[in-house]
């Protein structure tokens, strides 16, 4: 077989070793992608689907720390008025259960604490960085009727007159 017969020879552009590393990098990149939303997706899906319907979490492993308005109700034995929204919370079931929030009432609300609560004269420390700024603090206090102990409270008033309710159980 001579040269002749395989036709007239052709330049032929010299291949970069780049292009199948450029691909490569775009694939691990969508990968990479793809497994985020996957992540993110779950995660939505896994927060519906592991609260109750008072919105606590039903996955004891880990602690709620976005609890609803209900979660809090719930918690704290406490029917708030309607416009309250929960500034924090957190709540942990087990053999320690634990349960703290702040929730800030609608302009023009009253304390509701002295349906469920008494009045108490000591201060609970556990409340002291976050009753710095209010006036009219008081403190508030009842038997738990989840945990051992008792359920705490405070109450006071923002400089713009609206009140701020906190709890808090621990072991």
């Amino acid at each position: 077989m001579s040269l002749e017969q395989w036709g007239d020879a052709q330049e032929v552009a010299p291949t970069s070793p780049r292009g199948p590393l450029v691909r490569l990098l775009l694939a691990l990149l969508a990968a990479g992608v793809v497994l985020g939303i996957l992540i993110a997706v779950g995660a939505v899906v896994a927060n519906g689907v592991a609260r109750t319907e008072a919105g606590l979490c039903r996955i004891t492993a880990f602690p709620c720390t976005e609890l609803t308005l209900t979660g809090v109700e719930s918690l704290a034995g406490i029917d708030l008025p309607d416009g309250s929204s929960v500034l924090s919370g957190y709540a942990e079931e087990g053999d320690a259960p634990q349960f703290r929030a702040q929730v800030l009432l609608p302009a023009a609300a009253s304390v509701p604490l002295a349906q469920q609560f008494f009045a108490v004269d000591d201060r609970f420390d556990e409340f002291d960085p976050l009753v710095v700024e209010l006036d009219d603090v008081e403190y508030w206090q009842r038997p738990s009727q989840t945990a051992t102990g008792s359920v705490i409270a405070a109450s006071g008033t923002r400089a713009d007159g609206r009140v701020v309710l906190m709890f808090d159980i621990r072991p």
